[in-house]
């Protein structure tokens, strides 16, 4: 997946919210995108600052909807 950082901000903790889009058709997967809240399994540690992530990988879960599981968030 493609990330596009949409919102939120550096923290801590960190906010950050993505446009998402599937990094080989370009095809929109959602935006203003919490990769923390639910359905999404991303988890941030609450006391770093962390650069916003360009990339990351998703699946698809058992009703259709796309979950993102890894992202390329880091501690700065």
């Amino acid at each position: 997946m493609e990330l596009i950082q949409t919102g939120g901000s550096q923290g801590p903790p960190s906010t950050w919210t993505y446009s998402v889009q599937d990094a080989v058709y370009g095809r929109a997967m959602g935006t203003n995108v919490d990769p923390t809240a639910s359905p999404h399994q991303w988890r941030r540690p609450a006391a770093w600052r962390m650069a916003p992530a360009t990339h990351g990988y998703a699946h698809w879960d058992s009703y259709g909807g796309f979950v993102l599981g890894w992202i390329n968030e880091i501690p700065v």
